[in-house]
């Protein structure tokens, strides 16, 4: 994956978490969706799915949600759960798109192994 200097930096000020990783264009993505969407935030969190267990799932927010863990970047914000959070910290987020598909990209040295069609995925 890329060099994390060439990445943006989402921190969380409340606490001791490394934070997400984020490349230009996956942070330009974002912000035009939430601009498009007049939503005020992203959700990532992992549900149960796939033939490994987990994958990523990102989810649109109107309001800020106080009670989850919050990192951001000027005003861009991103929200996970708490229990998601030991496998999520320190990910990082890619924007890919070519002439049939377009998808947000994850990269995560907690992960051991995905599947597949690389969908889905199991922790170490």
């Amino acid at each position: 994956m890329k060099n994390q200097k060439n990445l943006i930096h989402l921190t969380c000020t409340k606490n001791k978490y490394q934070g997400l990783y984020i490349t230009k264009i996956a942070f330009l993505k974002i912000n035009n969706i939430l601009y498009k969407s007049k939503n005020k935030a992203l959700k990532l969190m992992l549900i149960k799915s796939g033939c490994f267990g987990s994958k990523y799932k990102i989810s649109l927010l109107d309001q800020l949600l106080y009670h989850e863990i919050l990192f951001q970047k000027d005003q861009t914000y991103i929200f996970v759960n708490k229990k998601d959070i030991i496998f999520i910290d320190n990910t990082i987020i890619d924007f890919t798109k070519n002439n049939f598909h377009q998808s947000f990209q994850f990269y995560n040295s907690n992960i051991k192994e995905f599947c597949g069609c690389k969908k889905s995925f199991i922790f170490k």
